[in-house]
């Protein structure tokens, strides 16, 4: 009897293991540069979700299930680096609401919950950066450009509604008929996507 094609859903991949180690990589060099350290960590993890959906075919919730774990331990990083500024329980009380939304994550299987719990953590870091970028101790009763933070915020709201409410539901068929028409054209790349998931 001839053995079926598994269907190209595994993390087991090269290109997963490549991705994984990058994105490690990148959040320890959170503790060593904080500002290019988060930069290289968000330009991973928006690519990860665009190559590892469009031409490995993950499902959707296997690949937010692998890119949750990866994300807490690049957050940790982060709330490493707010101990530097003096911020670091009301930081932690913004990493505690986000994880609250990935334990319903692991528990439900339903990433909508993200809407209600975004990645405001992530947010604040980002305004810690930009506007103190000395990486010092701050008085959060200090004058602050509160208003822009807010305005990241709301930013992020729709960013959450986009990534976990429009993105699965109409975007990412699209891109992966597309990513799959790019790639595999060429029979040397294609062969590369496909074989080790046979």
């Amino acid at each position: 009897m001839s053995r079926q094609p598994k269907t190209r859903t595994s993390l087991n991949h090269p290109l997963v293991w490549a991705v994984t180690l990058a994105r490690l990589l990148a959040a320890c060099y959170i503790l060593v540069n904080p500002f290019w350290g988060t930069v290289l960590s968000v330009i991973f993890d928006y690519l990860d979700g665009r190559f590892l959906l469009g031409l490995l075919e993950i499902k959707w919730l296997k690949y937010q299930l692998w890119d949750k774990v990866l994300d807490w331990l690049t957050y940790l990083a982060e709330l490493a680096v707010t101990v530097r500024y003096g911020v670091f329980w009301p930081m932690l009380l913004l990493l505690a609401y986000r994880t609250v939304g990935q334990i319903l994550l692991f528990k439900y299987q339903r990433t909508i919950f993200f809407v209600i719990f975004g990645n405001y953590f992530e947010m604040a870091f980002f305004w810690l950066l930009l506007f103190h970028p000395q990486i010092e101790l701050i008085d959060l009763r200090a004058p602050q450009p509160w208003n822009i933070l807010a305005l990241f915020f709301l930013f992020k709201l729709f960013n959450e509604l986009y990534l976990h409410y429009w993105w699965p539901l109409y975007g990412m068929k699209p891109w992966r008929r597309f990513m799959l028409r790019v790639f595999h054209r060429q029979p040397a790349v294609g062969k590369f996507f496909s074989s080790t998931n046979q």
